[in-house]
C-alpha cells in the first residue's frame, strides 16, 4: 500500500477515534466546569452570608447568640424553676398528666379545683422561682449550638411545664375570685415564653407560641368567669402589646440555617455514626459533628452540594418573606408548596427532608400574632367598659383614648372584627382561608374528620 494509502488508513482511524471520545472527553470538561462553578456557587453564598453578620455553622450560630449577663438572665433563674418542680407519688401524677383545660364556659369542677390546688402546692417554690425569672430583661439558655444538630434542648419541655402551671394557679385563682392573682399568671405566662425570644431554633419558637397559646387561652377562661381591675387590665395591655412587637422567626430561620448547612457536607466518619448510631449522647454531653471530608465520591459527583445549593436558596426565600410584615409574609404559602415539590423533583434529598418543616413556621407565627392581637383587644374592651359601665359599639369606639387604632388581622391586613353578643362579645380573625364566618369558634374537641370553616376567636360571654 502506497503512503498515501496509509496515511488515510490512519487518519480514518483516528476520526473514528476521535468521534468514540471526543464527546467523552467534552463531557468530562462540561462535568468538571459545572462541578466547579457549583463550587464556588455555593460558596459564594455562604461567603455572602457572613458579609452579613450571620452564622453559616453551629460554632458561628453559637457567638452570634449574644451572651447575657449572668444577673440579667433570665434563663438561669428559670433553670432553678425547673429544679423544683415535683409531680405527685400516687395515682394523682397520671391525673395532672391526663387533665384537660376547661373551655372558656365551663367551669372548674370541685374535684379538679382540689387536685389542681394540691398540685400547685407542691410546686409554689418552682412557681416563686418562674415569677422571679418572668421579671426579668433578658435571656439565654446554656446552650452549646456548636454541637450543631445534635444539641441537646432540654429546657424546653420544662418551659411549657412551668407555663402549664401558672395555666392551672390562674384557672384556681379565678374559680376562687382572686382576680388580680390570675391576671398576675397569665403576665409570668408571657415572661416565660419572652425567655425564648432571642432563641435562633425553630422548636424553641414553637415552643414559645405555644406558651403564648395558654397565655390567651387562660386570659379567656379568666375574662369569662370574672372582671379585672383597671390596674391589671393596663398590665396585661402591656405585656401583650410588647408580645406582640416580638417576630422571632427570621432568627430562628437564620439559626437553621447555620445548623443545617455543615450537614450536606458532613464528614465520612459522621456518615457512619449516623448509620450506626443514629444521634448518640454520652455521660459527658451531647455527640459533636466528628470532623474530616465527605466522601470523595460524594464530593466529586456534586450531589450533595447541588442539594445545599437549592438549600440555601430555599431557606433564604422564607428569610425574605418573614422579614415582610403580615399579611405580605403570608405570600410564602404560595411559594413554598413549589419548593418543596422541586426538591423531591430534583432529588434534592436532604432539602426534602429538613424543609416542610421550616415552610409552614410564619404561617403558625401569623396564628400566634392573631391570638396576642385578639387578647390585646379584649383586655382593651374591658378597660373601655370598666370606664363606661358598657361595651363599645364597634372597636373604632376605643379610639383614641384605649387605642391608637384597631389592631389588624395578621390574615388580611384589615382592622380585627368584633360582634356583640346577647352576653358578651366576640373579636375575630378570619384566620388562613380568609374567609368571615361570623366569628364561629371552634370547638375545643373538634375532630380530625371536620371540615368546617372557623375564625380565630376571642370571646367573652360575661
Amino acid at each position: 500500500m502506497s503512503n498515501s494509502g496509509d496515511r488515510l488508513v490512519r487518519g480514518i482511524k483516528w476520526a473514528v477515534v476521535a468521534l468514540i471520545f471526543l464527546p467523552i472527553i467534552i463531557g468530562v470538561i462540561a462535568f468538571v466546569s459545572w462541578r466547579a462553578n457549583l463550587g464556588s456557587e455555593v460558596n459564594g453564598k455562604l461567603q455572602a452570608i457572613k458579609a452579613a453578620g450571620l452564622p453559616t455553622s453551629g460554632e458561628e450560630l453559637n457567638k452570634w447568640y449574644r451572651a447575657v449577663p449572668d444577673s440579667a438572665n433570665a434563663a438561669l433563674v428559670m433553670t432553678q424553676a425547673f429544679a423544683l418542680v415535683r409531680n405527685f407519688d400516687d395515682s394523682r401524677s397520671n391525673a395532672i398528666a391526663s387533665f384537660k383545660t376547661p373551655s372558656r364556659s365551663e367551669p372548674l369542677s370541685s374535684e379538679d379545683q382540689q387536685l389542681l390546688s394540691a398540685y400547685l402546692k407542691l410546686n409554689e417554690a418552682a412557681l416563686a422561682k418562674a415569677g422571679e425569672a418572668a421579671a426579668l430583661p433578658q435571656s439565654r439558655y446554656p446552650l452549646d449550638l456548636t454541637c450543631g444538630s445534635y444539641t441537646l434542648l432540654p429546657h424546653l419541655s420544662k418551659i411549657k411545664e412551668l407555663a402549664r402551671l401558672e395555666e392551672y394557679k390562674a384557672l384556681v385563682a379565678a374559680r376562687a375570685g382572686n382576680a388580680s392573682e390570675a391576671a398576675a399568671c397569665v403576665g409570668n405566662i408571657l415572661g416565660i415564653a419572652q425567655t425564648l425570644d432571642e432563641e435562633p431554633l425553630l422548636i424553641s419558637q414553637l415552643v414559645r407560641i405555644a406558651c403564648l397559646s395558654i397565655a390567651c387561652r387562660t386570659l379567656e377562661c379568666i375574662l369569662n368567669s370574672t372582671s379585672l381591675g383597671a390596674k391589671d387590665l393596663q398590665k396585661l395591655a402591656d405585656s401583650l402589646a410588647t408580645a406582640q412587637e416580638k417576630q422571632p422567626m427570621v432568627r430562628a430561620l437564620v439559626g437553621e440555617r447555620a445548623m443545617y448547612a455543615p450537614v450536606f457536607r458532613m464528614s465520612w466518619a459522621e456518615i457512619k455514626r449516623m448509620a450506626d448510631l443514629g444521634a448518640p449522647e454520652s455521660s459527658a454531653g451531647p455527640a459533636r459533628p466528628l470532623p474530616g471530608q465527605s466522601p470523595w465520591l460524594v464530593r466529586a459527583s456534586g450531589f450533595l452540594e447541588r442539594d445545599l445549593n437549592y438549600f440555601l436558596d430555599a431557606i433564604q426565600t422564607n428569610i425574605d418573606f418573614a422579614r415582610k410584615t403580615f399579611p405580605e409574609s403570608l405570600q410564602v404559602t404560595n411559594v413554598n408548596p413549589k419548593i418543596e415539590q422541586e426538591a423531591i423533583r430534583m432529588k434534592f434529598i436532604l432539602s426534602s427532608m429538613v424543609l416542610p418543616a421550616m415552610n409552614r413556621v410564619i404561617v403558625k407565627e401569623a396564628e400566634s400574632q392573631a391570638h396576642l392581637r385578639l387578647a390585646f383587644t379584649a383586655v382593651t374592651v374591658e378597660r373601655f367598659r370598666l370606664a363606661n359601665k358598657r361595651l363599645p359599639s364597634s372597636l373604632e369606639e376605643l379610639a383614641p383614648k384605649f387605642l391608637s387604632e384597631v389592631p389588624l388581622d395578621p390574615f388580611t391586613g384589615q382592622p380585627l372584627r368584633y360582634k356583640q353578643l346577647p352576653k358578651g362579645y366576640v373579636i375575630y380573625s378570619l384566620d388562613k382561608d380568609g374567609r368571615d364566618d361570623g366569628g364561629k369558634e371552634k370547638p375545643a374537641n373538634r375532630k380530625s374528620t371536620d371540615r368546617s370553616s372557623y375564625d380565630i376567636t376571642f370571646t367573652v360571654e360575661r
